[in-house]
C-alpha cells in the first residue's frame, strides 16, 4: 500500500512540475508578445505619379515628428512600401525619385496597433 501511495505521489508531483511549467512558460511568452506589440503600430501606402502608374524603386523616408528618429524604404514594383513597427507617435512621411517633385505629408498620427494608409502622388519635374 505504501508504495502505491509513494508512487501516486510521484506522479501528482510530477504532473504538478509539467503544470506550472507551462503556466511559466505561457505567462512569459505572453508578456514578451505583448511588449513586442506595446506602444506600436505601422505606416504604409503607395507612391504613384500624376497619371496614377506605380512608382517602383521610390525613396520613402518615414520620419518621427517629436524624436526625429527616421526610418528609410524604397517602394516595390508595385509602388508599395511599409514601415511596421513603428513607436506611437506623429509622424511626417516624404516620397522622392529623381524627375519627379518630392512629395510630403506631415502631421501622421500613429497610435496603438494602427495602420495608418499613406498614399503619395509625385508630380513631373525638380
Amino acid at each position: 500500500m505504501t508504495f502505491l501511495a509513494s508512487g501516486h505521489l510521484r506522479n501528482l508531483s510530477r504532473s504538478i512540475f509539467l503544470h506550472a511549467g507551462s503556466l511559466i512558460l505561457a505567462g512569459t511568452f505572453g508578456a514578451l508578445s505583448g511588449l513586442a506589440q506595446q506602444d506600436r503600430g505601422t505606416i504604409l501606402g503607395t507612391v504613384v505619379d500624376s497619371s496614377g502608374a506605380a512608382i517602383p524603386n521610390a525613396k520613402v523616408l518615414v520620419q518621427n515628428q517629436g524624436t526625429a528618429e527616421k526610418r528609410e524604404l524604397n517602394t516595390d514594383a508595385s509602388g508599395l512600401f511599409v514601415a511596421p513597427e513603428l513607436p506611437v507617435g506623429i509622424y511626417r512621411v516624404t516620397a522622392s525619385l529623381e524627375g519627379f517633385k518630392t512629395k510630403m505629408q506631415e502631421h501622421i498620427n500613429v497610435r496603438v496597433s494602427d495602420r495608418v494608409k499613406v498614399d503619395l502622388t509625385l508630380d513631373p519635374g525638380k
